[in-house]
Parts: C-alpha cells; sequence; structure tokens
C-alpha cells in the first residue's frame, strides 16, 4: 500500500517523510517494468550491432547494467544496513521500495528536464539497487525521503539460516 499525500516543493528539505515498502503485488509489477526495461535496452542493443545473433548475454548483461544504477552509499552500524541515495526533488510517493533479504531495489519517479518544452515537466522511472553483505531481515526496513536524500534503514538478520549441504539436502 503507498500513501497518496500531496507535498509542496518546501516540504521536500522539512521534516523527513515517511517512505512505505511494496506490497506483494506491487513487488510483483516492478519486477515486470523492470525486466520489460531491460529486455527493450537489450534489443536496442542487439539491432545497434547489426542484428547478429550469439550476443544475448552479453547484451543483456550491458542492458542491466545501463538500466539498474548500484547505490553506493551502503554502511553498517551495529546490527543495521543503512543506504542513502540522493534524489532532489522527489516527493515521498515518487519512490517505491522493494526489500529482501538478499537486496534493495528502489524505484524513483524523478524529474526529466526537457529543454524543447519549457515549463513542462516530463517524469520517468529510475532504478536503483542494493546487495547486502549478509542477509537483512525485510520486515524491520523503514525509510524516510529528507532533504533530497532518500534513507532506508534494515536491520541485519541476527541468525543466517544455514546453508544446506549437498549431503543434507540428499537426506531430507
Amino acid at each position: 500500500m503507498r500513501t497518496s499525500a500531496s507535498f509542496l516543493s518546501s516540504d521536500l528539505n522539512a521534516n523527513p517523510h515517511p517512505l512505505e515498502i511494496v506490497s506483494s503485488e506491487e513487488t510483483k509489477e516492478i519486477e515486470e517494468q523492470l525486466r520489460q526495461r531491460i529486455a527493450d535496452r537489450a534489443y536496442q542493443l542487439y539491432e545497434q550491432a547489426g542484428s547478429t545473433p550469439g550476443h544475448h548475454e552479453e547484451d543483456w548483461l550491458r542492458a542491466e547494467r545501463e538500466v539498474v544504477q548500484r547505490i553506493t552509499q551502503i554502511r553498517e552500524s551495529g546490527s543495521w544496513v543503512i543506504i542513502n541515495l540522493h534524489a532532489p526533488d522527489v516527493p515521498a510517493e515518487g519512490f517505491k521500495l522493494l526489500i529482501t533479504e538478499e537486496k534493495a531495489l528502489v524505484e524513483v519517479d524523478a524529474p526529466v528536464t526537457d529543454r524543447k518544452a519549457q515549463g513542462s515537466e516530463k517524469r520517468r522511472s529510475v532504478f536503483y539497487t542494493a546487495q547486502w553483505r549478509i542477509p537483512v531481515e525485510p520486515s524491520t526496513a523503514s525509510a524516510y525521503v529528507k532533504n533530497g536524500v532518500m534513507t532506508l534503514e534494515v536491520r541485519l538478520r541476527t541468525n543466517p539460516a544455514p546453508a544446506k549441504t549437498k549431503a543434507a539436502s540428499a537426506q531430507g
């Protein structure tokens, strides 16, 4: 569930605005939108290379690197992981956050400057991801935006699930 509050531009620099983590239905929608964006870009790369077959995997990986930006401001503080994402002029309702044990995926509805159409503001989705070094507890995630920075905090998993060995999985 998402909030539907309306914010003034001055609100972006005032108090922190809490963000909601997306529901399971929205998770599938975001993942499909991202997959489609990567597929479209991979096809563009295929066409730009003269539609030469045999490079599907390389095209896909390059498209993925172009479409999804890595979040670099990740830090651990005690039992918490904190990420910061600079996103000026994006109100709280412009963020969709998907948190799993392994990663965070953030979709930002970012403003796009259109120099040709003065006075009109276009927006487009930009995707960011952060890989956790250690699994986290997604249910503990909380996020807010203040002063053009989105901050996400999530607790590290205290008891990581033991990795199954081949012998253990063969028995049960």
